[in-house]
């Protein structure tokens, strides 16, 4: 059963993360820089502005989060403001910003950039930021990144390139945060919407958003599909799991692309939904650095 919990209003939600400790919900809206956060045992929110559009964070273990802005990749403590950069990659692109950022299971960061001036245009990088803030360039040539995951004991990497309409899967070695051997999982080019963000399940089901398509779709790591959850929204973003036994699926979506037409016929576009997934979830890494 989906639930409308959160009258957001995002432009453009992406990256939710759960935090327990809290019982609170974080998230961005790409094109407001915003970092916003929803306790839901008190319903009071918050949100964090920061100084360009965002693409995603995570949280740190030594406290803070790390953010990827269009102007980089920084270190930002919500509780004083201090913002420091780390990174920034791509000076030579300023038609390209960041899009999504997830670490894998040893608490490496990944993010990844898409050009946001020419639709589709294959000019973005997947990015590795290490332990010690050192960058990688992980993957070349993609037109949007989104949908990292990890497999539950870390030995399988998923990623979509999603106006590509491919959902990836690579072999990944956890001490080296290398992936290859990369293949299809799924080839969407068929169905209606585009594969954006995803999470997994302790079955090793990958969980997948799919924009403009209205839709949650739970794959088995053979690339099959096991389960379709529609929405009373097309722009469907990203998802994570939460709740106190991480079984709830906390899915953000947005107004993004939609007409006036679109906004008038989808008057809950932009906000937070919750579905019973019927399996637990795992909680997303934090930066080790």
């Amino acid at each position: 059963m989906v639930e409308h919990v959160i009258a957001a209003g995002n432009q453009l939600g992406e990256s939710p993360v759960w935090r327990s400790d809290e019982d609170a919900l974080y998230w961005v809206d790409i094109p407001k820089g915003l970092i916003l956060r929803h306790a839901f045992a008190t319903g009071v929110g918050s949100q964090w502005q920061l100084p360009a559009s965002i693409g995603g964070f995570v949280f740190r273990h030594n406290g803070g989060m790390v953010v990827s802005l269009k102007t980089g990749i920084y270190f930002f403590n919500p509780d004083n403001g201090d913002l420091r950069q780390i990174q920034n990659p791509e000076t030579d692109l300023p038609d390209n910003r960041f899009n999504e950022g997830k670490c894998d299971p040893r608490g490496r960061f990944f993010t990844g950039t898409m050009n946001e001036v020419v639709r589709g245009k294959p000019d973005g990088s997947l990015y590795r930021l290490g332990l010690e803030g050192d960058l990688t360039t992980i993957l070349k040539q993609i037109t949007v990144p989104n949908g990292m995951a990890w497999s539950p004991e870390g030995r399988t990497m998923y990623f979509a390139d999603t106006r590509r309409h491919v959902i990836f899967q690579f072999d990944y070695d956890p001490d080296d945060g290398v992936p290859s051997r990369q293949r299809i999982l799924v080839d969407l080019s068929s169905y209606d919407g585009l594969p954006d963000g995803a999470t997994i399940d302790t079955d090793g089901c990958l969980w997948s958003a799919m924009f403009s398509g209205g839709r949650i779709v739970r794959y088995t790591p053979k690339g099959k599909i096991d389960r379709v959850i529609g929405l009373p929204v097309t722009q469907v973003n990203s998802l994570t799991f939460g709740g106190s036994d991480l079984r709830t699926l906390f899915v953000v979506t947005s107004k993004h692309l939609l007409n006036e037409a679109g906004l008038a016929a989808q008057p809950l576009a932009g906000d937070i939904f919750t579905i019973d997934a019927g399996v637990a979830g795992m909680i997303e890494p934090k930066f080790a650095g």
